[in-house]
């Protein structure tokens, strides 16, 4: 059988989801001309398909070294490369496919969605716009940019692609989503309740796509004052995704997952002595002024992203958004005890070292650059204070404190982006196991070692800003400017890649404070939920 007929029955039997017959036909063709490209194709789409990317890079990789501007193989390349978070490599793909045929409009679509996952909405929106204007028929590029401008606050114009992608598909997800999302916005909750309801009916609905959709229901419900419809829809939600992930994350070993970080408290609670690693407070090693680093943590929900945007608008102080610049020492020195316990053993020339290479790291960020002040900004480096401790005994820790159990409800509404931390978020109970062991934790390492903390209360900024941004200013070490007062025009003109994004360019509102009241007598039977009583009272809320 010549090469042609056979490469047409596999395209069709791919197209058809024979899986099998595609993989063998393309792999006769090559039995019969190794290298050739669109059999290479084929092959990485079928990979590509069954979840393996790593492999479907290697087959398109294989298929552009005999053929490099095959414009197919680009552009599948770099949707593998994104999958397997290769974010430099699928960025090169798909340039590359741009400038073979500038009007493949795929590849800047494509692009686009790549930009847009890592916040670069600049980059992202260049590339729709082309799309919308080369490809007015591709109605998924207007949907995506009407979502980009829903999150950068151009809400008439993301409203009118929004009616003219539902006047050619009156069930797109995209567009409906972002409707209901700027009906949040103004507060329009039997509009979101109206638009989204017939999604959910979809069959063919993705996991993730049912959570968010039926989660943005809940959220209106309770705008509403309809808690138990609320918290059964956010339940329903919550189930989906927990099946949903189970499998990649019920056993995955990771800093944050709770079994490592009851190691981690098992060796610190019982072993070390109080003050047994106060650390000098000069590193002689070092042949410049010693930097000492400031971290932003916190249980999540607890007003991070609003301190984010009161001390961003300070003009000395750069706060980096969420990375895990900490991942180096989690690595050599993680929660298994040969391990972790070498931390508490490390020499002056080893912790120099450490601290060199983090700043590195650090130093590599374009935002850190020329700020006298630059705060290393992630919640649930709450599980890293000893970590911290033992390398940056200067450091300093601005620690976000919220009533426990509004923090914990909240966790449970949110769409986080997934991880090991964020699965426990799925259910009121995981949260709330969550919160008290991180909490055991961490007070903990404040308890064993002396360490610069600033301790500060979500609901302490939100009636009283002024003081609460001067506090900050006075630890940090600035003098206070009125500019912090303005945080609301700092969140506007950035990409704040958390849930809180729409919130903090909103005016201080204390509708949030005690919300976890409006479920409790829903959640009387949960017992993790409410033992968190005794952390209210350890941080000082009362009832």
């Amino acid at each position: 059988m010549d090469i042609r007929r056979l490469l047409g029955q596999a395209i069709h039997a791919l197209q058809n989801g024979d899986l099998f017959t595609a993989s063998r036909l393309a792999s006769q063709v090559l039995t019969q001309q190794p290298n050739e490209a669109n059999s290479l194709q084929i092959l990485g789409n079928v990979s590509a398909q069954q979840g393996q990317h790593e492999q479907a890079l290697a087959h398109y990789e294989k298929g552009l070294r005999v053929n490099p501007k095959h414009i197919h193989l680009l552009n599948f390349a770099g949707l593998s490369a994104k999958k397997i978070d290769a974010f430099k490599r699928a960025e090169d793909y798909f340039l590359r496919a741009v400038a073979v045929d500038p009007n493949y409009f795929h590849a800047d679509y494509n692009l686009a969605n790549l930009y847009k996952a890592d916040y670069q909405f600049k980059l992202a929106e260049e590339h729709l716009r082309k799309v919308v204007r080369v490809a007015p028929q591709f109605i998924a590029a207007q949907a995506s940019l009407a979502d980009l401008l829903e999150q950068t606050h151009r809400l008439q114009e993301a409203q009118a692609l929004c009616h003219t992608v539902l006047a050619v598909d009156g069930q797109h997800y995209l567009a409906r989503l972002t409707l209901a999302n700027i009906a949040m916005r103004r507060k329009q909750w039997r509009e979101v309740k109206d638009g989204l309801s017939p999604v959910l009916a979809n069959k063919a609905l993705s996991p993730v796509n049912y959570s968010v959709a039926a989660g943005l229901i809940a959220q209106a419900e309770e705008k509403m004052a309809k808690f138990p419809q609320a918290l059964t829809l956010f339940s329903q939600a919550n189930r989906v995704l927990q099946q949903f992930y189970e499998p990649e994350y019920r056993d995955t070993q990771s800093i944050y997952a709770p079994q490592q970080v009851k190691s981690m408290l098992s060796y610190i609670e019982p072993t070390l002595p109080r003050h047994e690693l106060d650390l000098p407070a000069s590193t002689p090693c070092s042949v410049e002024p010693v930097r000492e680093p400031v971290f932003l943590v916190g249980f999540p929900r607890s007003g991070t992203t609003l301190l984010d945007q009161i001390l961003s608008s300070h003009s000395d102080i750069c706060v980096l958004e969420e990375q895990e610049n900490l991942a180096y020492l989690y690595q050599e020195f993680d929660w298994q005890e040969t391990n972790f316990c070498a931390l508490f053993g490390l020499t002056e020339q080893r912790r120099w070292q450490l601290q060199q290479q983090y700043w590195q790291i650090i130093d590599n960020q374009q935002a850190a650059k020329n700020a006298s002040v630059i705060i290393d900004k992630l919640p649930l480096n709450l599980v890293m204070l000893a970590h911290i401790h033992c390398v940056f005994p200067n450091a300093r820790i601005i620690f976000a404190l919220r009533e426990p159990r509004d923090s914990v409800i909240s966790c449970f509404q949110q769409r986080f982006q997934m991880n090991r931390a964020m699965y426990e978020m799925l259910s009121i109970e995981g949260a709330s196991h969550y919160y008290d062991l991180l909490m055991r934790f961490a007070t903990c390492v404040l308890d064993k070692f002396t360490m610069q903390v600033h301790k500060i209360k979500y609901e302490h900024v939100i009636h009283n800003l002024e003081k609460e941004s001067r506090g900050l200013a006075g630890f940090l070490g600035v003098d206070w400017q009125p500019g912090m007062l303005d945080y609301q025009r700092t969140a506007r003109g950035r990409a704040i890649n958390t849930p809180s994004a729409k919130q903090v360019i909103q005016p201080l509102y204390k509708s949030s404070q005690q919300k976890y009241k409006n479920y409790q007598a829903h959640l009387a039977d949960s017992e993790a939920f409410n033992a968190l009583r005794k952390w209210s009272q350890y941080w000082g809320y009362t009832e």
